[in-house]
């Protein structure tokens, strides 16, 4: 199996997990977690692919992704604050915020899926683009997030 088609198939996953059943605080959170740091790591075996000039607003073919849905599931969880420390200036000033586990995943989400609807339509070579360009600019710095603050949340439980 391709490094593409495994991906593709945990990207699967993340879909599942959006549309089912909410379970228990514990559950979710090992869930999600297991299934974003899985991402990851199969995002880092993906073939290699000039991304350099790739824009999404410039890539037509990049579908649209509805995240209402995974916006809905995220409302279940009963955890989504985190304390963050965001960068203000030139790697010299950074400021205590909050950041939320809804617009992580959501950012996740909308970037792999709009990646494996061009997959699923036979588009091998865009797909692979989109996922490379949006995890090296997006999203595996906000699964990264996400997978800290679960793994932070499920420590409170052992």
């Amino acid at each position: 199996m391709t490094s593409e088609a495994k991906l593709s198939m945990c990207i699967d996953k993340l879909e599942a997990w959006v549309l089912g059943k909410p379970l228990s605080a514990q559950e979710d959170a090992l869930a999600l977690g297991s299934i974003l740091s899985e991402l990851c790591h199969l995002a880092r075996d993906l073939p290699a692919c000039a991304v350099v000039s790739f824009r999404i607003n410039e890539h037509l073919k990049t579908p649209i992704v509805d995240t209402d849905k995974v916006r809905q599931r995220m409302l279940a969880l009963e955890f989504n604050h985190y304390p963050e420390f965001k960068e203000i200036t030139d790697n010299s000033y950074y400021h205590a915020t909050t950041g939320r586990l809804s617009d992580d995943v959501v950012s996740v989400y909308q970037d792999l899926v709009a990646g494996n609807i061009l997959f699923k339509k036979g588009d091998q070579y865009g797909a692979v683009k989109h996922w490379q360009f949006t995890m090296n600019s997006q999203w595996s710095v906000e699964a990264t997030k996400a997978i800290q603050f679960l793994n932070a949340y499920r420590r409170q439980f052992r």
